[in-house]
């Protein structure tokens, strides 16, 4: 030690900025969800886009066809999967031929690519009265007339001949 030299002291040691890099954290977290969720948005959106072109395209449909897409959980990984989990599309009145229906088709493990077989699918059209006579004209010397529906039976009136 040196005479008159003041004592040594150790300096302060620097203190660390908790705070910012906290603040930094949060914010870095909370751009990467809403980015997912900006990203699950877009993406669900063209897939149901996408659904319902094909539909309208392969099924020869007015592009004003009421046509609803329903998709299960998160899209985003199901699509970076290549498969859709579940899907149901429905629609009201489709027109085919000489009849018109409603119609439901629900179906799971559906490739995104195109490129693979759908795991499972059930489709169910539902006609009234009306929409039945229209099917049955189809059918020469059917007594389209006295058809009905009292549900849940399908009723027809016809006479004949002994």
């Amino acid at each position: 030690m040196t005479v008159g030299a003041p004592p040594a002291t150790s300096s302060p040691m620097p203190r660390r900025r908790v705070l910012p890099c906290t603040i930094t954290g949060v914010v870095v977290v909370a751009l990467a969800i809403a980015a997912w969720f900006i990203a699950e948005a877009v993406v669900r959106d063209q897939v149901i886009k996408t659904i319902r072109e094909q539909a309208i395209t392969n099924l020869a449909l007015p592009d004003d066809q009421q046509i609803d897409v329903e998709l299960t959980g998160m899209v985003l990984p199901q699509v970076i999967g290549g498969t859709l989990k579940d899907v149901r599309v429905s629609s009201e009145n489709v027109v085919f031929g000489p009849f018109a229906g409603d119609v439901v088709v629900t179906a799971s493990a559906v490739p995104v690519r195109g490129d693979g077989n759908i795991a499972d699918g059930v489709a169910e059209v539902t006609i009234n009265a009306e929409q039945l006579r229209g099917l049955m004209t189809v059918i020469d010397g059917f007594p389209v007339d006295t058809l009905g529906i009292a549900e849940p039976d399908v009723t027809v009136t016809t006479e004949i001949a002994a």
